[in-house]
């Protein structure tokens, strides 16, 4: 890309020699009774060049297409979605190439699985591939390749137990009293950490949380009585297990206060 190169052209016979870039017609240097040569200064796209006899129909030429060799990818990260999900790994390429570029995501299972190759279509920057029940432990990296050369990132290694995300809290329900909220999962995926943060209609933002729970719902104490509460749910598998889920957003109102009379 935006190189200088010369362009040779030999012809059969002597003629009245003719040379194009693209459709234009270019100045050129002859070498002797059947060469001649051009310079060619800063090449940025697709160009075709052409030699030709003067009042002969038949062209030779050929495509030019500039580009770069791969870079190294970098940042290669990888999220187990679910459970007993695949897991998906993202990563960035570096420059535009500017030529087709293929990518493979290797991945290695502990020994003495073999290797696997998932292939990546052009311009993707991730890949899933799915996982056994007796596999936790994985090394996994990029191949990149085009017409001028290949790149390799980093191998990153790590085991499910890192990379596992839960998916986001199914909220069924959500039932208020005057100072309370009651949130209700459809399911808890064996979550042991549970955080909810509460907004009200003031802009004010609270956070509850939940450790080792089987509880079938949640409840949200000292509440404002006739209020409208923004309120946002993620889980985690365990303490020292896996990533926080994606945000679960869902809205409740608590009811207007009983006066109570005493007398």
């Amino acid at each position: 890309m935006g190189s200088s190169f010369h362009i040779y052209c030999i012809f059969k016979k002597e003629c009245n020699r003719l040379i194009y870039q693209d459709e234009v017609s270019l100045n050129y240097s002859s070498l002797n009774s059947t060469a001649v040569i051009m310079s060619v200064v800063n090449l940025t796209r697709t160009t075709t060049f052409t030699c030709k006899c003067q009042n002969e129909p038949e062209p030779c030429g050929t495509d030019i297409v500039p580009g770069y060799q791969p870079a190294v990818p970098h940042n290669l990260t990888c999220i187990q979605e679910g459970e007993f999900g695949s897991v998906n790994c993202t990563w960035k390429t570096g420059w535009e190439t500017h030529v087709k570029t293929t990518s493979h995501l290797w991945v290695q299972g502990a020994l003495p699985v073999s290797y696997e190759s998932v292939a990546v279509h052009d311009g993707t920057r991730s890949a899933l591939f799915a996982v056994s029940g007796t596999q936790s432990n994985f090394s996994v990296w990029i191949h990149t390749s085009n017409s001028l050369g290949s790149a390799n990132s980093t191998v990153h290694n790590f085991t499910l137990n890192e990379i596992v995300k839960p998916l986001s809290p199914n909220i069924s329900k959500v039932e208020c009293s005057s100072r309370q909220c009651q949130l209700y999962p459809v399911n808890s995926q064996s979550t042991e950490l549970v955080e909810i943060r509460y907004e009200d209609k003031q802009g004010s933002w609270n956070t509850v949380s939940y450790n080792n729970t089987n509880l079938t719902s949640w409840t949200v104490r000292s509440l404002n009585p006739y209020n409208q509460y923004m309120f946002e749910v993620r889980w985690k598998l365990g303490l020292t297990r896996g990533l926080w889920s994606e945000w679960t957003q869902i809205e409740g109102v608590t009811d207007e206060e009983v006066e109570i009379t005493v007398g």
